[in-house]
């Protein structure tokens, strides 16, 4: 099964406007919100401000070309993201829909729980959406742990 990746601009010094899915100070995943495409977008380490899921932000692009074909979806920032506005969960849905997984074809395009990194060419997403039928979360040292099954 292929895999399609949605392309993004990645021209240094361009802005990237982040649907914010998942934060942490060094970074954030979310959704381009010129392209639709998933974005991990790696920045200095901010003053620990996390951002909130389906805040708005934007960052500019850093120069050099640090493709990794383990994280085709990275995105090298200037400075961290600034936050502009947060959607509510009804229209962040129509951005995520059309990025939701298949219920059925293996996650990440893999079969597997690993692949050996030198058979990368980043053709396949390292991020991706699912909407399991049971989740099961729990309180962890550090944060939440969060399990589900998968066919």
């Amino acid at each position: 099964m292929a895999t399609v990746l949605r392309q993004r601009v990645a021209e240094a010094g361009a802005q990237l406007d982040l649907l914010v899915l998942a934060s942490e100070p060094s970074g954030s995943i979310g959704v381009d919100l010129a392209s639709g495409a998933f974005v991990r977008a790696r920045h200095p380490v901010s003053n620990g401000r996390i951002l909130r899921p389906f805040s708005v932000a934007s960052g500019e692009l850093a120069p050099g070309d640090m493709f990794d074909a383990a994280q085709p979806e990275l995105a090298e920032l200037t400075g961290p993201l600034r936050p502009a506005n947060r959607l509510n969960p009804r229209k962040a849905e129509r951005w995520l829909r059309p990025l939701l997984h298949p219920p059925r074809p293996p996650l990440l395009g893999l079969t597997g729980n690993a692949i050996p990194y030198w058979t990368l060419e980043g053709d396949r997403p390292s991020v991706s959406l699912v909407e399991p039928d049971e989740v099961g979360a729990a309180r962890a040292p550090g944060g939440y742990v969060c399990r589900f099954m998968w066919e």
